[in-house]
């Protein structure tokens, strides 16, 4: 799974090495969890898109 356990067994040099995933998944992924929460989000409080002001226009 995410972590090795502590073992009395030795452990291969491949084992040591830290594997760190690519900055390009990591930020489609946090990408991908933000836009999911914020549509959820949104569907609950029943958010609605604003229109955005034209000059002269009072909010």
């Amino acid at each position: 799974m995410g972590r090795n356990l502590r073992s009395t067994i030795p452990a291969t040099k491949d084992q040591l090495k830290p594997h760190t995933p690519s900055q390009k998944k990591v930020r489609f992924k946090d990408y991908v969890l933000k836009a999911t929460q914020k549509k959820h989000y949104d569907r609950r409080h029943r958010s609605k898109e604003q229109h955005s002001l034209a000059l002269g226009d009072h909010g």
